[in-house]
């Protein structure tokens, strides 16, 4: 929540994060353009009170993951998962493809792989690692420079395990004294 929003106003700094840099070079744009895979529950009011307007995955300086539910391009028709998933799951495939071809940056605002629930549905963790994946076959060599490593350049993920996050939390604590509770062992336990 509050660390992505405030990366995408680029005042990470405010909280005691460092910006990132691929983000910080859109940030100039008068009018900076994102494409959202949501949560369904104010996608666009997120990302229109951080300074970002929706636009087309053709048009857009950068994907924000927050869920796995919508898809929305700011052009009035949202795609739900709920309503149709194999419409969805196409969109999803053909917006991914279509960026990697751009080198569009991504966010991940919460880097859970799958929910806990049955049948361990997806989170947007796993549409960042997707999303790697496309980038890196898209630019591997002899196409172009990309290696696996180098295409997680283009995806910040925020939230646990990465640091940005304890960062915060412990900022003036004893780090010993503290304790973390979650409920997935690859991204809450890790970190």
């Amino acid at each position: 929540g509050d660390v992505s929003h405030s990366l995408l106003r680029n005042k990470a700094d405010e909280l005691g994060c460092s910006n990132w840099s691929l983000l910080s070079g859109i940030q100039s744009k008068s009018r900076k353009k994102a494409f959202v895979f949501g949560s369904g529950d104010e996608d666009e009011e997120y990302c229109i009170s951080a300074g970002w307007n929706l636009s087309s995955i053709e048009e857009a300086d950068l994907i924000v993951a927050r869920g796995t539910f919508t898809i929305n391009d700011g052009s009035g028709k949202v795609v739900s998962k709920k309503e149709d998933e194999m419409e969805y799951w196409k969109v999803m495939e053909e917006s991914l493809i279509a960026a990697a071809k751009r080198k569009v940056p991504m966010l991940v605002t919460n880097p859970d792989k799958v929910r806990p629930d049955a049948g361990l549905p997806p989170m947007p963790g796993a549409i960042g690692d997707t999303y790697e994946r496309y980038l890196w076959t898209t630019y591997c060599p002899p196409i172009g420079d990309m290696t696996e490593t180098s295409s997680r350049d283009y995806v910040k993920r925020i939230g646990k395990p990465f640091p940005e996050v304890y960062d915060i939390a412990l900022r003036g604590r004893d780090a010993s004294r503290a304790v973390m509770i979650g409920d997935a062992l690859e991204t809450d336990v890790t970190g």
